[in-house]
């Protein structure tokens, strides 16, 4: 009879262990979301709008240029020829 009692016993030891395991991994695997998140979530990607701004300057520029470069000027060169 003693040795049913040590059995539950030792049953009821292992339930425990294996509530406090299943709670540690729920623990474990919210920790490894809010790495994977923070790793790779759109937070990490907040330098990107400066970034953008740079590329639209850069077509500012050429496009300014451009505009530079159609309108016609008022003075004329004129070359001498070679003789």
């Amino acid at each position: 009879m003693s040795n049913v009692a040590e059995l539950e016993q030792e049953n009821d030891q292992l339930k425990d262990q294996v509530g406090h395991l299943k709670c540690y991994i729920e623990q474990l695997e919210q920790a490894l979301i809010v790495s994977r998140q923070q790793r790779f979530g759109a937070s990490s990607e907040k330098g990107q709008g400066q970034q953008l701004l740079i590329f639209d300057e850069a077509e500012q520029a050429y496009q300014a240029d451009q505009d530079a470069d159609a309108t016609p000027e008022s003075e004329t060169i004129v070359v001498a020829g070679h003789i």
